[in-house]
C-alpha cells in the first residue's frame, strides 16, 4: 500500500516550515502562562509597600524631576472656653458697702484670667437680687490658677445693693459675670487687687430697678418691725430720715430706689439703723412714707435730739420721735430749734 504526502503522522510533521510555526506558537503560550502563574504566587500585594506608601509622602512632578512632599499635622490642646463659676460665700454690711467674699472657680486645665472694663457681677439668691455692679476688672483682673479657684472681697456701695446680709435664705449666693473677657489661661495676666470696688451701679440681673427695690424695701421693714416692735415701740428714738415716692428733695423727684439708696447709706454709716413703714404704726401722719430711725430707745425727746447734735445732723433732718401702735400722732414728734 502506498501512502500519500498528507496521510498519518507525516502528515503532521512531515513539512518543516509548519512545524516551525506550530512549535513558535507553543512556545509563546506557554510563557505567558508561567509569567501569569509567577506574579499570582510571587507578585506585590501589599506586603512590601513602595517609599511612598510607606512614609507617608506623595511625588509631584518638577522639570522633569521627582518631588516628594512630606506632610505633617501638629496637635496641640484645644483653647479652654469653659466659663468660669462664682459664688459669695460670705456677706458683711460696712461702712464702705456690702462686702461679699466672693470664690471664682475655673475648670480650664491652663487657669484663667478675666478681664474687662465694663465687667457686670450680679449676685443673687434664685430671683432675689442683693448687688449688681459693673467693675473694672482691667484695672484688676482676676487670675485663676489652673483648674483651680482664688477669693476676691467684691464691694457693692449703696446705690448697686438691695438687700442686706440678715435677709440672706443661707450662706451663699450665685454671681453672674457678664461682659468679662476670658483668656483661658493664668500666664496671660498678673493677679489684681485682692479687695475690688464696683465703679458704677448695673441693673438688677432680675426683674426691674424700681420693682427689685420696692420688693427690698418691704422685705427690710418686715425684718425690723420685730425689732422694733420690741425694743423701740412706745420710746423716743432719733429719726433720720423720712422718704416717699414722689417726694422732690436733695435735687430729685425720690423712686423706690432712692429710697432704698438712702436708708442703705444711712444704715452703713450709723450702724444700729432701723427702716419703718409708716402704714405699720399709728405715729405718723402719712402712711406713704418711709422713716429711717436709729435702733437706740431713750425715756425723752431731748436726749433722742442729744443724739442728733453729737453727730452733727441738721435740724431738718433729724429730730425726736415716739413709734407706737397704741398712739395718735400728736405729741409724738419733737423737732430741734
Amino acid at each position: 500500500m502506498v501512502t500519500g504526502p498528507h496521510d498519518g503522522p507525516a502528515g503532521v510533521f512531515g513539512d518543516p516550515r509548519r512545524t516551525l510555526v506550530m512549535l513558535t506558537v507553543v512556545i509563546l503560550v506557554s510563557g505567558i502562562g508561567i509569567g501569569g502563574i509567577a506574579f499570582a504566587l510571587f507578585g506585590d500585594h501589599g506586603g512590601a509597600a513602595s517609599p511612598q506608601a510607606a512614609t507617608g509622602q506623595r511625588s509631584q512632578p518638577s522639570g522633569g524631576q521627582t518631588a516628594t512632599v512630606t506632610e505633617t499635622t501638629v496637635a496641640g490642646p484645644p483653647p479652654c472656653d469653659d466659663p468660669p463659676q462664682a459664688n459669695a460665700t460670705s456677706v458683711n454690711l460696712t461702712t464702705s458697702g456690702l462686702t461679699m467674699q466672693t470664690e471664682f472657680s475655673t475648670q480650664c486645665e491652663e487657669g484663667d484670667a478675666l478681664t474687662g472694663s465694663a465687667v457686670v457681677l450680679s449676685a443673687a439668691q434664685g430671683t432675689r437680687d442683693f448687688g449688681s455692679a459693673i467693675f473694672d476688672l482691667d484695672s484688676d483682673p482676676i487670675v485663676i490658677p489652673p483648674s483651680g479657684k482664688v477669693e476676691r472681697t467684691l464691694v457693692y456701695p449703696a446705690g448697686t445693693y438691695w438687700r442686706i446680709p440678715e435677709l440672706l435664705r443661707d450662706g451663699t449666693m450665685d454671681v453672674q459675670i457678664t461682659n468679662a473677657t476670658q483668656s483661658g489661661d493664668s500666664s496671660s495676666a498678673s493677679g489684681g487687687s485682692s479687695t475690688l470696688t464696683a465703679v458704677r451701679p448695673a441693673n438688677p440681673g432680675h426683674g426691674s430697678l424700681e420693682g427689685t427695690a420696692t420688693y427690698a424695701l418691704k422685705e427690710l421693714a418686715d425684718y425690723d418691725r420685730g425689732f422694733v416692735g420690741s425694743t423701740l415701740q412706745n420710746y423716743w428714738v432719733p429719726q433720720i430720715s423720712s422718704k416717699k415716692v414722689g417726694l422732690r428733695a436733695d435735687g430729685i423727684i425720690y423712686t423706690n430706689n432712692d429710697i432704698l439708696r438712702d436708708h442703705l447709706n444711712l444704715r452703713e454709716r450709723y450702724g444700729d439703723v432701723r427702716l419703718v413703714w409708716a402704714r405699720d404704726w399709728t405715729t405718723f401722719n402719712d402712711p406713704e412714707f418711709w422713716i429711717t430711725v436709729v435702733g437706740v430707745p431713750y425715756y425723752d425727746g431731748p436726749s433722742a435730739n442729744q443724739w442728733c447734735d453729737s453727730h452733727g445732723i441738721d435740724a431738718d433732718n433729724c429730730f425726736a420721735k415716739v413709734i407706737s401702735s397704741r398712739f395718735g400722732p400728736e405729741g409724738t414728734t419733737m423737732l430741734r430749734n
